[in-house]
């Protein structure tokens, strides 16, 4: 096979699906006939969308899945061979392009300390906006539905105001676990900002997305606090359509979703209808 990654056409690329199954012990993909270092081109090619030659793409692969272990660790489930290996690109190596190979021992120290958030265990801002951006261009180019919800605690401020920041904090830190325990390992998570969460829902239309905004929101309306404290959260759904071009305008979307659910009366999912 030639080392042209470029002659590669997309039937022949192995699935998102498939590659999760081979970085956890499973099976090559089926379109990995040939050597580790070709399959690990075709799984970069489908991962980033970006060509390596094949004896650094092996290289790279295997940091990869040893990161992507890391990250597992960090946040306690899966984070998916997607995530981890934009987060390894982003700020392990530094640059899509020119990706440099770390041993195991060394991935936790150069790992930047701001990919997580340290409150409520879900991904930073910045790793967000990523992660974004590349979801709704392979949405654009390839068809494949995509949703966003934009998660708000309900009276917030309130509740630092008469119980403090340490149960404001556990709150929070309770809320991203709500998220965590209720999303796939495909799936990516984040503090937005403040009190203020957010979920990208791969391959996921807006209906089915709405399903775990609700179970999510039942299992923090079903948490009790210190002094029976009890908090609520409002979330809203969008879903990538054509009339959306780019990621800004899918949280948008979402945005003006959370609005018209604090607006109905807080507690509640509502949909983006476009």
């Amino acid at each position: 096979m030639s080392e042209d990654l470029l002659e590669f056409v997309e039937e022949d690329l192995p699935s998102l699906d498939e590659i999760e199954r081979f970085a956890s012990g499973g099976a090559r993909p089926k379109s990995c006939t040939g050597s580790l270092r070709e399959c690990a081109a075709r799984i970069l090619l489908t991962l980033t969308r970006k060509t390596y030659p094949p004896d650094k793409a092996e290289r790279l692969w295997q940091a990869i899945v040893a990161h992507e272990k890391w990250v597992t660790g960090k946040l306690g489930r899966r984070s998916g061979v997607s995530v981890a290996a934009l987060d390894y690109l982003m700020n392990v190596a530094g640059d899509w392009d020119q990706a440099v190979v770390a041993e195991v021992e060394q991935i936790e120290t150069l790992a930047d300390a701001a990919t997580l958030d340290g409150l409520t265990g879900l991904y930073s801002r910045d790793i967000f906006d990523q992660w974004l951006a590349k979801s709704v261009a392979e949405s654009q180019r390839y068809g494949d539905p995509l949703s966003l919800l934009m998660a708000d605690i309900d009276d917030f401020k309130a509740v630092n105001d008469t119980y403090g920041h340490q149960i404001g904090d556990t709150v929070l830190a309770t809320i991203g676990s709500a998220f965590l325990d209720n999303l796939r390992s495909a799936d990516f998570a984040a503090r937005y900002g403040g009190e203020e969460l957010v979920a990208v829902l791969p391959h996921t239309r807006g209906n089915s997305a709405a399903i775990v905004a609700e179970k999510i929101r039942k299992a923090v309306s079903d948490q009790q606090f210190e002094n029976r404290l009890g908090v609520t959260i409002s979330i809203g759904v969008a879903c990538w359509h054509e009339d959306i071009n780019d990621s800004a305008g899918l949280i948008q979307a979402a945005d003006r979703a959370l609005y018209a659910a604090k607006e109905a009366g807080k507690n509640r999912v509502v949909i983006h209808e476009p």
